[in-house]
């Protein structure tokens, strides 16, 4: 258990250094639960809208941020993961699990920029969707 948790800190460490968007990418490949990878998935794709306090009370911005990762940088992000494991000398099933499971993430980032009102109004959803399709085609 303690080098499991000694894992996760150099892990995290490493995120620090790494862009924001390949952060939350390797963050997300980590967490297991797909209710908390949505949660995730929203607080850094989605405008900001309000400005929580230690307190936990909101204030509401009369007009919103933009995402704390900009939903294109994220889908390039995961562009380049696919991409690097696609070159990797490792066994072909271990890198087509990966992969498969970055699927996931980005089909689930989708879904978080297309329940967003703001991105509803915007053409995010389908310049996301676009850059994202060559990297998984041939894929299921």
């Amino acid at each position: 258990r303690a080098r499991a948790v000694s894992a996760s800190r150099v892990q995290e460490e490493l995120e620090k250094k790494a862009s924001p968007e390949m952060g939350l990418v390797h963050k997300l490949m980590r967490t297991k639960d797909a209710g908390l990878r949505g949660r995730i998935l929203g607080y850094y794709l989605t405008p900001q809208r309000e400005i929580l306090l230690p307190d936990t009370t909101s204030i509401p911005l009369d007009e919103p941020k933009p995402a704390r990762v900009d939903p294109m940088d994220f889908s390039r992000s995961i562009t380049e993961i696919v991409g690097t494991l696609r070159s990797m000398d490792v066994d072909g099933d271990t890198i087509r699990s990966m992969i498969d499971e970055v699927k996931q993430i980005a089909k689930e980032a989708r879904q978080v920029i297309a329940d967003d009102e703001l991105y509803q109004e915007t053409s995010v959803l389908d310049q996301y969707s676009e850059a994202l399709a060559p990297t998984f085609q041939g894929t299921a």
